[in-house]
């Protein structure tokens, strides 16, 4: 999961225009990683509750922003990427798949 969120970080980057393409690819590989995510989560830990996934999820996104903001440190890039709406907006989507496919995948146990 950090891993995802280093490399696919920004999902939407609202502070710079990307051509569609580099937005389509972005959006789909994260999603697609996102929903792969919550399953695996639902696998391991079956019996934890709610609100375990959102705190395991945040957190490991949380880590992999700060790994992506390592590795482009000192960079003009972090200056436009690392902004409080792309940040925010990332974390909560990802976070937004992952439990709908926790969801998804619960139901049909």
């Amino acid at each position: 999961m950090v891993f995802i969120n280093c490399c696919g970080f920004p999902l939407y980057n609202l502070s710079r225009k990307w051509p569609l393409t580099i937005i389509a690819v972005n959006l789909y590989a994260v999603l697609v990683s996102a929903v792969i995510t919550g399953q695996m989560l639902r696998r391991l830990f079956g019996k934890a509750g709610v609100w375990f996934v959102v705190l395991v999820t945040v957190v490991c996104s949380c880590m992999g922003l700060a790994c992506r903001f390592l590795l482009e440190y000192g960079e003009v890039s972090n200056t436009y990427n690392f902004t409080v709406p792309n940040a925010v907006l990332h974390v909560v989507v990802f976070s937004a798949a992952v439990l709908f496919s926790w969801f998804v995948r619960k139901k049909r146990e």
